[in-house]
């Protein structure tokens, strides 16, 4: 059977989560419709366990989502329903789009979907194989398991509450005729005495079914709460905050993985709350009337006022983080001239005709405030505004219900920084302080009010362009060594140098769409551990990355090794993201290691390495820390292999001319390492000329001194795989 038949055939409750796995952008409806592609492309195929973050991967991963779009292209043209090809071919010009921009977010997408279809079917049938999938879901079996238990608990509740109120209407209306008929013995129909004398008899025993009732409603609730209480801890301590730090490793922007199930999981335990809240205070009700005729009444109201409590903390818990920040603001500002936008969702807030009073026309405000002034305040409602030395403009908005989506949200659409003003030494770092967004709201549920405060990811704020590698230095640190609990933005000082590999491959692959190769992490340990020999356990404090001068051949250079890997990493984004993708560019390798490879390729072989620094001459510090070379061999006149290194092109000469002209216009740089023609991979593209004009273009030639070995190179080469060794545990 399918995974989508067995799907089919999971509990309702089970099922309305697959449901919200699914949105307009993919609809349940193109799940089924690609049912069997689905099942032998990704489902029992081993694509279901490719990690879509190592790069050899991410060809494949292309590749496969090319297939899906060209089936479902396929499968839709031949429709016979037009309405719904019609609605497929809205999702399908959707899809083309994501795919140009980033194909890898439509597997992760599916996989991710995949991935909680067999945790749940694994665990309603017993297939431990599959609830293994994923880690971050494996569990999801058993919080649907939970609210299947609490459902049933709740309508065992509604029951007793059922029957309590049809008791009460008995009791009502027996006083009502005792009122009418308060002298039997003058009433001229003797069936109606009859009656007056059950009525004297039933209504003391009456009231003691209700208290009867009463109990087994107020042991049920106790048993509800324990539910609710498990259901609180794994939906908002667990689920919601591995949604936040997944979304603070994610691509910067909108990340919604997830969000739509825990919203869904969220409006459950709000409306059984609410429920179990407007049952308790009629039972209540019911219970001092029937003090009347029963005087010996236990009512545990110590229990019930404990229960009571318990219900309003929890779900005062719930309304107060039911706000988060679904679509964040870039976590690195220029003040007054950036403006940006946020997107806040409320998770309470797709059911407003039983949940909420006010939720969907309630105001939102947003502020600037620093990192410190937030420690405590995330759960707690504190209001924290904008105040004169911190200043953010179009900062009100309000919380608008969609009825196609199903959800209230807040869209801050032209936000700016208009002033700020750090606190502390003035000498100290700017760069180095975080700030927050903080979003404020006040909303009324269930006649009661309540403060929400919900905070953005730090940002933080720059005045000018030179200041951006420092800043996202802060930021990167901040999002990858940030303490589990931490207060406000508290982060380590210190961490393993594996890690901050990690941290910086990540980054590079968000930016630039290919992570760097194990060969390129290598270098970069090598390159870092030379200018601090003293790591001998390969912990890296955050001054050494961020505030020590790089080395280069023994001398001290004008910037960090933060900072020229931020050049380099900009340099690759602005001027040939494409040819990195494509693996063209072997970007981080030593110079010696790349002689050595070259040593052993023809005439005209060629790598494109980034460079540490450039030749001063004229030009301005900052243009040396982002350079790409070409490092190309030869055979001289002796019959000995050659290298020989191009001086670097840096950011000035990539914007008027692109990197392949400058490769095309090297003759000496005939075939990329290990055996790729140029043209192949390099074209000119030069438009033809249309004026009447002959087209003119440039050749570099290289004008090479009479080389010979430098005598301290084999030294260099045996310290690289001295160091090579030494770093094993710290490398990729």
């Amino acid at each position: 059977m399918s995974l989508w038949n067995q799907v089919q055939n999971l509990h309702p409750d089970a099922f309305r989560v697959v449901q919200s796995l699914y949105n307009c952008n993919f609809p349940i409806e193109v799940r089924a419709f690609m049912e069997d592609w689905i099942e032998a492309s990704i489902h029992t195929s081993a694509n279901f366990f490719t990690d879509p973050t190592d790069y050899p991967n991410g060809e494949i991963i292309e590749s496969l989502m090319g297939n899906f779009i060209s089936t479902f292209t396929s499968k839709v043209e031949i429709m016979v329903n037009k309405d719904c090809q019609t609605k497929f071919k809205g999702v399908l010009e959707t899809l083309i789009e994501r795919y140009k921009v980033n194909p890898l977010a439509i597997f992760k997408f599916l996989r991710h979907c995949i991935s909680v279809e067999r945790c749940l079917v694994g665990h309603f049938s017993g297939n431990a194989a599959f609830i293994s999938d994923d880690l971050g879901w494996a569990n999801v079996g058993d919080i649907v398991k939970q609210f299947t238990l609490l459902a049933e608990s709740a309508e065992r509740s509604q029951q007793n509450f059922h029957t309590m109120d049809a008791k009460m209407q008995q009791i009502h209306i027996f006083r009502v005729f005792q009122e009418i008929d308060s002298n039997p013995d003058e009433i001229e129909m003797p069936e109606l005495v009859n009656e007056h004398d059950r009525v004297q008899i039933d209504i003391p025993m009456m009231a003691q079914n209700i208290l009867s009732s009463y109990a087994l409603f107020h042991q049920n609730i106790t048993t509800t709460i324990t539910y609710l209480d498990f259901l609180c801890e794994k939906v908002l301590n667990d689920k919601l905050n591995q949604w936040k730090c997944q979304q603070q490793g994610a691509d910067w922007g909108s990340f919604n993985e997830g969000l739509d199930t825990i919203q869904l999981w969220c409006e459950d335990l709000g409306s059984v709350i609410l429920n179990f809240r407007k049952q308790m205070r009629s039972i209540e009700s019911f219970v001092q009337n029937i003090r009347i005729y029963r005087t010996q009444t236990t009512l545990c109201c110590e229990e019930w006022q404990s229960n009571w409590n318990k219900l309003d903390r929890m779900f005062s818990s719930l309304v107060k983080r039911s706000l988060v920040v679904e679509v964040q603001p870039p976590q690195v500002i220029i003040k007054g001239s950036q403006k940006f936008s946020v997107l806040l969702r409320s998770l309470i807030g797709s059911r407003p005709q039983c949940i909420l009073d006010t939720l969907p026309q309630s105001d939102v405000s947003a502020s600037i405030v620093p990192e410190e002034e937030t420690k405590g305040t995330q759960h707690q409602g504190t209001d924290l505004r904008s105040t004169k030395e911190c200043v953010l403009k179009n900062d009100l908005s309000k919380l608008i219900y969609n009825e196609e989506s199903q959800r209230s949200v807040a869209y801050f659409p032209n936000l700016y920084v208009e002033k700020i003003t750090r606190k502390g030494n003035k000498n100290e770092e700017r760069t180095k302080h975080k700030f927050c967004i903080m979003f404020n709201a006040t909303v009324i549920v269930d006649g009661k009010g309540y403060d929400i405060c919900t905070p953005s990811l730090p940002v933080v704020v720059t005045v000018h362009g030179n200041q951006g590698a420092a800043a996202w230095g802060t930021i990167v640190w901040d999002d990858s060594f940030r303490f589990g609990n931490r207060g406000a933005y508290d982060v380590q000082e210190n961490a393993p140098w594996c890690s901050v590999a990690l941290a910086m491959n990540n980054l590079f692959a968000r930016e630039t769409g290919r992570p760097l190769t194990a060969r390129n992490l290598n270098y970069l340990a090598i390159k870092f551990f030379s200018m601090f020999p003293e790591c001998y356990d390969g912990v890296v404090e955050w001054t050494m990355l961020f505030k020590h001068q790089l080395t280069l051949n023994g001398k001290s250079q004008a910037f960090t090794f933060w900072e020229w890997f931020y050049a380099t990493l900009k340099l690759t984004k602005d001027h040939f993201t494409s040819s990195w993708k494509q693996g063209l560019i072997e970007g981080f390798i030593s110079k010696v290691s790349a002689e050595e490879l070259l040593r052993s390729c023809g005439d005209n072989t060629f790598f494109l390495r980034f460079t540490e620094s450039m030749e001063p001459r004229k030009a301005p510090n900052q243009l040396w820390k982002g350079s790409i070379s070409i490092i190309w061999v030869q055979t001289d006149r002796n019959g000995q292999k050659v290298v020989n290194s191009l001086q670097p092109f840096n950011a000035a000469l990539l914007e008027n001319r692109p990197l392949s002209f400058w490769i095309r216009a090297t003759q000496e740089a005939r075939i990329l390492y290990p055996n790729i023609p140029v043209e192949s991979v390099f074209p000119l593209n030069a438009p033809p000329p249309g004026n009447g004009y002959v087209q003119h273009s440039l050749i570099i030639r290289a004008r090479l001194a009479d080389l010979t070995e430098v005598t301290h190179k084999d030294q260099q080469i045996q310290m690289y795989r001295l160091w090579e060794i030494n770093l094993a545990p710290y490398i990729f």
